[in-house]
């Protein structure tokens, strides 16, 4: 089973934004994600992993396995205008295991992890206001 959870925010037209996000996501209280080298990344969509994945025969590309946590996959999404930079998060669960959360919880969870990261870059760039959620 495959749950998708899609948010989006907005944050000044600030430098450099890639740095604050992958150093967020790699180093997250909810979990390391790895940069996922089998999807193609550019400087406007970045792709990470988490969780149990293997390779197929002969390496060629790497799927999901069952295991005691889930594995998933994220996609951050880069959208510049001359004011903003839309940031866009897809998070997908590949397999929902018997003991993992509950689809709905885990669209909590993922949320959660969306907010925590708004809350460092507001701090990383001194923001006096906090960041919204897109509608």
């Amino acid at each position: 089973m495959t749950a998708a959870y899609d948010q989006n925010f907005r944050v000044p037209n600030v430098a450099d934004i890639h740095v604050p996000v992958v150093s967020f996501l790699r180093t997250s209280e909810f979990g390391k994600w790895e940069i996922d080298d089998d999807q193609p990344s550019d400087s406007y969509v970045l792709h990470f992993r988490r969780g149990p994945w293997k390779r197929t025969l002969f390496g060629k590309k790497l799927i999901p396995i069952y295991g005691p946590t889930m594995a998933m996959r994220l996609c951050v999404t880069f959208r510049p205008t001359a004011e903003t930079i839309r940031l866009g998060f897809r998070h997908e669960v590949m397999h929902l295991i018997q003991s993992s959360p509950s689809s709905e919880e885990y669209g909590e969870y993922a949320g959660a992890e969306v907010k925590a990261l708004m809350n460092y870059l507001r701090e990383y760039y001194d923001l006096a206001q906090p960041l919204e959620l897109d509608g």
